[in-house]
């Protein structure tokens, strides 16, 4: 896609929704955590099976996972870097936010703009 267009996980029919996409990378990006998990084992906050999977490519080619574990409480999900073993514990609105259903993240893609036809005959007489 060009610069500034999202596509949604190659999908060549469908174009990214810039203001949600915006959002979740906002969120992302200053990411805030309730606590820390120190003494809380993988299996036992949900990572077995994570309940849900966030993965970015950065423009390096570099992929992020974030990964949902269970929940701490009914207003906290234990979360964690995929592969990395710091559990954290964040609120169930802030994990909300970034899971988005396939119709809100993206639609159609426009139809290119007609272009206009600006050939016009001149039909004024030249003044004598």
């Amino acid at each position: 896609e060009s610069e500034g267009t999202w596509s949604v996980d190659g999908d060549e029919t469908r174009v990214g929704k810039a203001p949600v996409l915006d959002g979740v990378l906002r969120t992302l990006s200053r990411y805030v955590t309730d606590d820390f998990a120190d003494s809380v084992a993988a299996d036992t906050a949900g990572f077995t099976a994570p309940s849900r999977r966030i993965e970015l490519t950065l423009a390096t080619g570099s992929p992020q996972v974030l990964e949902v574990g269970g929940m701490k409480s009914p207003t906290q999900y234990w979360i964690r870097r995929g592969g990395q073993e710091m559990i954290f514990v964040v609120s169930k609105g802030r994990v909300e936010t970034l899971f988005k259903s396939p119709d809100e993240l993206s639609g159609p893609k426009p139809e290119p703009a007609a272009v206009a036809d600006t050939a016009h005959a001149d039909t004024t007489q030249p003044s004598s």
